[in-house]
């Protein structure tokens, strides 16, 4: 039940650390002036931040209520099952093992009376900010992003707490950052070939789903069986669009002003239908357009389901004053691109009327998928 008051248990423990912060600076031998400067750091970090907070103020609320009241794609695992989930993003996915085992070192120095007063406070804001984060029932790694920065300060500590191995350990450390920033390079003009069979080496790995049981439960296990990952080669810059984008503004462009129906066929689970439905609002649809995900499979039956449903849309405020128009009918069938998609379900679009208007896909390592847009108009 304390999950349906997420957002009341995530401020008291803002306000608990808080209260732990004054107790703990009056404790200890921080001056004035420290303090002063660390009130210009959040006052600085505000006066940066705080607008853009302020215009989307309304969207970050709708957000949280839907977040909270778990209105999203995917299922729907409490806080304590997925407690997880953030652990193994940062130890397996954004840190390789030798940065894992530093940031780990660096937790259990900083309880130490000698540990500098940012240790401490970057620990804390680090274990904190996982905390709060997994209150939330929508999970996805790129909230751990800014954790990145506060899980450099107790890495440097660990390296700069003795001084002889800090003179070299440092600059090599940095230098050693650089050229894993930019060794994508070779890679993209084919320069270079990485020696990936060699043992120190891994290859990567696909990104945990934070709102899927099958994520969680690989969180589990990455954090329970730990083993060697060092990638050799930085990920390269990411250009195109997501699938979920295109798939989105392509049905917006093929359907004009005409509503639509999009049904997603989708057993990779592979698309974001939030991130989908997010980009079909931005191009201001007709009120009538939804897009659903498809619970059976494609058949005869199934089919013509759908067919009825886009045909004669559902009460709802955008068809109380006039009669419902009709809406063209989109099925986005996904599949693996190594295995193309199944030639039934080819045949049952065909036999039903439907035109393939689109073909689509992605076939990197990370989470291939190929898509087919199937049309049929009213």
């Amino acid at each position: 039940g304390w999950m349906t008051h997420g957002l009341t248990v995530a401020v008291w423990l803002g306000l608990a650390v808080s209260v732990f912060l004054i107790r703990v600076t009056q404790r200890s031998e921080m001056s004035r002036h420290q303090l002063a400067n660390l009130g210009l750091m959040v006052a600085a970090v505000l006066a940066v931040a705080g607008p853009w907070y302020w215009g989307n103020f309304w969207s970050l609320q709708e957000f949280l209520t839907a977040n909270l009241s778990q209105q999203y794609d995917g299922d729907a695992v409490k806080g304590l099952a997925g407690w997880p989930f953030y652990p193994a993003v940062l130890m397996t996915r954004m840190l390789g093992t030798p940065s894992a085992l530093l940031v780990l070192a660096g937790l259990v120095l900083a309880v130490r009376r000698d540990a500098p007063p940012l240790v401490r406070y970057s620990v804390l804001a680090l274990l904190s900010g996982m905390l709060i984060l997994g209150v939330l029932p929508y999970r996805a790694g790129r909230y751990l992003i800014p954790a990145l920065g506060l899980a450099v300060v107790p890495l440097i500590w660990v390296l700069r707490r003795w001084n002889r191995p800090a003179v070299w350990l440092l600059p090599l450390t940095l230098a050693g950052a650089m050229v894993h920033h930019v060794s994508w390079i070779p890679m993209a003009v084919d320069g270079a070939r990485v020696p990936h069979h060699w043992p120190v080496f891994s290859l990567p790995e696909p990104d945990l789903m934070g709102n899927s049981k099958r994520g969680i439960y690989q969180a589990y296990v990455d954090l329970l069986r730990p083993r060697w990952r060092f990638l050799p080669v930085a990920n390269p810059p990411v250009h195109q669009s997501a699938p979920s984008k295109r798939l989105a503004e392509f049905i917006a462009n093929d359907a004009g002003a005409t509503p639509s129906l999009t049904m997603v066929v989708d057993p990779t689970s592979g698309l974001n239908l939030n991130a989908m439905r997010t980009h079909m609002d931005a191009t201001r649809p007709p009120a009538t357009t939804v897009i659903a995900r498809a619970e059976k499979a494609v058949n005869r039956s199934s089919l013509a389901a759908w067919m009825h449903r886009a045909k004669k849309p559902r009460d709802q405020p955008a068809t109380a004053m006039a009669r419902p128009t009709p809406r063209i009918l989109y099925v986005v069938s996904a599949f693996r691109p190594d295995q193309g998609p199944n030639r039934q379900t080819i045949a049952a679009f065909r036999a039903a009327g439907f035109e393939a208007v689109q073909r689509d896909g992605v076939t990197d390592g990370f989470q291939p998928i190929g898509t087919t847009v199937w049309r049929r108009k009213p």
